[in-house]
């Protein structure tokens, strides 16, 4: 008889598990369709007239990256762009040997007339969000773009910055 009660309630309770995922699930798809039935209001520019071509800053949070940081800096740099539009933010926190590897990549970068900072903190308060927050304070930019070091962007960038800039201004 208790057997009987134990499965009973453990079947319960995996069915009322199983049911509020279902719930939640189903308010992902209903925020879906009110979003999707919403207006594109997002800025648009037009890329062929110079003065309406915002200004971007492209921020790469990094910590420890070692082994990915060269391939994410040139992939980063091939981003096709107005280069006096651009400018990149390599926030490096990175406590390892990456950060003489990486000084060195983006001073060669740099030589090439690409607008990008190493900017390196004493205190790692705020992990990644904390080198965001520091970089935003001296960010040039009217959008930022932020990409983490285990995405590469291609030329095009993510959000195709040569083409359209539909993100939404941080403020």
């Amino acid at each position: 008889m208790t057997m009987d009660i134990a499965i009973i309630i453990t079947y319960t309770l995996a069915l009322l598990i199983i049911f509020l995922y279902s719930l939640a699930q189903l308010n992902l798809l209903v925020n879906y369709l009110k979003a999707k039935k919403q207006p594109d209001n997002s800025p648009k520019f037009n890329f062929s007239n110079e003065e309406e071509i915002p200004f971007v800053t492209v921020q790469l949070p990094v910590f420890n990256e070692l082994y990915v940081m060269e391939r994410l800096l040139d992939n980063i740099a091939e981003i096709e762009y107005p280069g006096e539009k651009l400018e990149i933010q390599v926030l490096d926190d990175s406590t390892d040997e990456s950060v003489e590897t990486t000084a060195a990549h983006i001073a060669k970068l740099r030589a090439t007339g690409l607008d990008i900072q190493h900017i390196r903190r004493k205190d790692r308060t705020g992990f990644k969000a904390g080198a965001l927050k520091e970089g935003l304070k001296i960010a040039k930019g009217d959008y930022i773009a932020i990409f983490d070091a285990d995405f590469l962007p291609g030329k095009n960038g993510y959000y195709k910055l040569s083409l359209t800039l539909r993100m939404k201004i941080l403020e």
